[in-house]
């Protein structure tokens, strides 16, 4: 046989098993990351802050493939998280809540006990032939407190930090010059956005730490190229998913980002495919520490 042949008819048969495992095995492989981050600002009454960070749910079930993959992936949230407490949840967009979606998160949200309560932003998901407006109704009335350039105080053991939340950057809907208004240089920042694009006007507001998602870590990666596509858009700094700081942030923004950290994660759902491989998705718990 040629051996041309045998080169195509190899690939085609890697590709159709990558493509079965990625939609049939690594879709659902959701897992928990735990991360610690220290900054010499953050008050030393904050050390061991935890905060459940969750992003890119996109609960619409309007598919049949939807209304089969997603309980799925909330039954293994909900087991992820069992048992655990935290100080504050953190949701970074692109919920898109549709039909029974509702139901399915106001009883997660119930389930999680967190001290300082659950804060979001909205992601491009929300701006997509939907009312955003019936989503902030319904968190609002299930205690979900909404920042769309804002900020506000947490208070914890007798002191405070600063949580600054974004509307989505993708589609030109934040302003953090705005958000920022009510903010003191010397507070530790906390920045909730859904996309990570916003990383160089944070660089400039020092902000501390950034908690971001979007990209779903590309959804599909390859060894040694990386996320396939991280849908960021035009100039914005390629951050697609994980830890970035010092010298590498720096790199990928262009900036000296000083003690800036970002966070991107590859969130639990899937956007226009139900797809993954090697970028399994993932929920993560941030515990802050005090230097």
């Amino acid at each position: 046989m040629d051996a041309n042949k045998l080169l195509i008819e190899g690939a085609a048969v890697f590709g159709a098993a990558a493509c079965a495992y990625g939609f049939l095995i690594e879709a659902y492989r959701l897992g928990l990351t735990e991360l610690e981050f220290k900054f010499d600002r953050l008050p030393r009454e904050f050390d061991g802050f935890k905060i459940l960070h969750l992003t890119d749910l996109h609960l619409k079930k309007e598919t049949r493939i939807q209304n089969i993959c997603l309980p799925i992936l909330e039954k293994k949230l909900r087991a992820l998280i069992a048992g655990r407490s935290f100080d504050m949840v953190a949701i970074t967009g692109d919920l898109e809540l549709r039909g029974k979606g509702f139901e399915g998160m106001r009883d997660l949200l119930e389930s999680i006990p967190s001290k300082h309560g659950a804060f979001f932003v909205p992601g491009n998901g929300e701006y997509q032939d939907y009312n955003i407006d019936i989503l902030l109704e319904a968190l609002d009335s299930w205690g979900v407190k909404t920042l769309r350039n804002d900020s506000c105080v947490i208070e914890h053991n007798g002191a405070s930090v600063r949580l600054v939340g974004v509307d989505d950057p993708f589609t030109k809907h934040s302003d953090l010059d705005k958000a920022m208004l009510d903010v003191r240089n010397d507070e530790f920042k906390l920045l909730l956005s859904h996309s990570p694009a916003i990383a160089r006007e944070a660089i400039r507001h020092k902000i501390d730490l950034i908690l971001s998602g979007h990209t779903h870590g590309g959804q599909v990666q390859f060894p040694f190229t990386g996320a396939l596509y991280t849908h960021l858009g035009r100039g914005a700094p390629r951050l697609a998913h994980g830890v970035y700081e010092g010298r590498r942030l720096s790199a990928r923004t262009g900036m000296d980002a000083g003690p800036m950290k970002v966070y991107v994660s590859r969130g639990v759902g899937m956007s226009d495919f139900f797809i993954r491989f090697l970028c399994p998705p993932e929920i993560a718990v941030i515990t802050l520490r005090a230097a």
